[in-house]
């Protein structure tokens, strides 16, 4: 090996080693860090100590106006559907008693009115033969039969006081065909629908001289003079709640302002609110007032009550709040006697305690913290 080779590599060598050699001593004069006290951190939490003031009671809630009454129209016979003394068109307004629509009858009108002549002889033919084995009896028959007329309604039948004579008209049929009649009389009067309210429609399926059949969906009409508003309350201010209360309704912008009177109470829960639903009736005539309007209800129940107010994020589950108790969180249960968008207003604890006024993420009973008084 020539001597420029060993010097090449003699180099290398020798800044490897010293360079090891450096690291070695340097880390053997690094001294390690003093290691500080583990300190347990007091967490601090804003409290308010519970004060009750004295607190009229009004109830709040949402609700949207619906008619009191609204029937799907369905026809019940077929046939050619018919104009009646309305158009039957969509948010045209009718009164009670008008014919709101007619499907055509002539056939069934003049079938009707050849059962009832038929009858008239079947009823003559039978007379005799009455006259002769109960001349007691014939005498009702032959007022029946006289006011029988093929284009009216048959009156009603003579009583049938006597066995014998039962037997024969049974026989003969004429009870039978009596019924049979009055069912088709029945029959053909639902070939008009009369309003059975005062209304308005708001939908139309069908247009006039359309074939329909029986329960074709021809419409839906509502009733205008009376609505319904229903209103989801807490089920804990059920007991602050009776029929028969005044509810006082407004529109979010304040243009309409109206009364309303607490109808019923429901007596079951909504399973995905866990609330009660409170049925409010308005009268149209108060004010202009819309099916599918959403209204804001006041309830003023009457009554006053010690109450202290906390924001709705500080509370827990189950109506239960955090008081601090020898630094000490403990979990308390409240009655909420009303609540809005913002508070609920609870009484329960004694005053003097100090309330959590937020909500504590990761907060858990007997957790030791700091209260800090809230302004």
């Amino acid at each position: 090996m020539t001597r420029r080779q060993l010097i090449l590599l003699a180099v290398p060598l020798t800044l490897l080693v010293g360079g090891y050699g450096l690291k070695t001593f340097l880390a053997s004069k690094r001294k390690d860090p003093d290691k500080k006290p583990m300190v347990n951190a007091v967490r601090y939490v804003p409290v308010k100590p519970i004060r009750y003031t004295s607190t009229r009671i009004t109830l709040k809630g949402y609700g949207r106006l619906q008619s009191e009454q609204a029937i799907t129209l369905l026809a019940e016979v077929s046939g050619k559907l018919m104009a009646g003394q309305v158009p039957m068109r969509r948010s045209v307004s009718f009164s009670k008693g008008q014919l709101l629509y007619q499907i055509d009858d002539r056939e069934a009108r003049l079938a009707l009115q050849a059962q009832r002549a038929d009858y008239m002889t079947l009823v003559a033919n039978v007379l005799p033969d009455l006259k002769l084995d109960f001349p007691t009896d014939a005498a009702p028959w032959e007022v029946f039969l006289s006011r029988i007329s093929p284009t009216k309604n048959l009156p009603e039948l003579p009583e049938l006081n006597s066995k014998p004579s039962t037997g024969l008209l049974t026989a003969r049929r004429v009870i039978a065909q009596y019924y049979q009649i009055r069912s088709a009389e029945e029959r053909l009067a639902k070939y008009q629908f009369y309003a059975p309210f005062s209304g308005t429609f708001t939908l139309v399926n069908q247009e006039s001289g359309s074939i329909v059949n029986a329960n074709t969906n021809l419409g839906r009409i509502i009733k205008t003079e009376a609505y319904e508003l229903s209103m989801p309350m807490p089920r804990s201010e059920a007991a602050l709640l009776k029929s028969g209360m005044t509810v006082q309704l407004r529109s979010s912008d304040g243009s309409v302002q109206v009364s309303g009177r607490l109808n019923r109470i429901s007596s079951f829960l909504d399973a995905a609110t866990q609330s009660l639903t409170v049925f409010i009736t308005v009268s149209r005539s108060d004010s202009k007032v819309y099916d599918g309007m959403y209204l804001e209800g006041t309830i003023d129940t009457g009554k006053s009550a010690p109450l202290m107010a906390l924001p709705r994020k500080a509370m827990l589950q189950d109506q239960n709040v955090y008081i601090v108790k020898d630094s000490l969180l403990t979990m308390s249960p409240v009655n909420v006697l009303k609540s809005d968008e913002a508070f609920v207003y609870f009484n329960g604890p004694e005053e003097g305690a100090l309330l959590v006024t937020e909500n504590l993420v990761g907060a858990m009973p007997n957790m030791k913290v700091n209260p800090a008084i809230a302004k």
